[in-house]
């Protein structure tokens, strides 16, 4: 697959996750991500030699595609449950809207939390990645 394709892809699924206004969309995909890491280890425990071909025969030929669904996966569970249980949605902010000079504070951390939601989701994907690679060689 086309690394411009794949790059689409991905981030077509952002726009996803981070536009969704409601709790249940955010369950939803995080349900979704779950059920699919559940089937990628399932399917690496029981055909351990298709990871073993993908990524670890010495030469580098990780596709795009492959990367995409064994980190994709983990990191869609973990960024839309994170999202689901710490951020309000449209609905809940209107109610406790700050106004005046404190807003901007209240937006950055708002921000600052996303934020940290990607990179714990990252870190997330990529352990799960590391401890394939583990039970691989093991």
């Amino acid at each position: 697959m086309d690394p411009e394709r794949v790059r689409s892809i991905i981030a077509n699924v952002m726009s996803v996750l981070d536009g969704s206004n409601e709790r249940g969309t955010d369950l939803l995909f995080g349900c979704g991500g779950a059920a699919g890491t559940i089937l990628l280890w399932w399917g690496h425990l029981t055909h351990p030699a298709v990871f073993d071909a993908l990524f670890l025969q010495g030469r580098l030929r990780l596709l795009p595609l492959e990367l995409l669904i064994v980190l994709g996966l983990p990191f869609v569970m973990t960024f839309s449950l994170a999202n689901a249980l710490f951020f309000k949605k449209p609905a809940e902010k209107a109610l406790d809207k700050p106004n005046g000079l404190m807003s901007a504070y209240f937006q950055q951390q708002e921000s600052q939390r996303k934020w940290w939601i990607g990179v714990i989701s990252g870190v997330a994907s990529a352990i799960n990645f590391l401890l394939m690679f583990i039970v691989s060689v093991l």
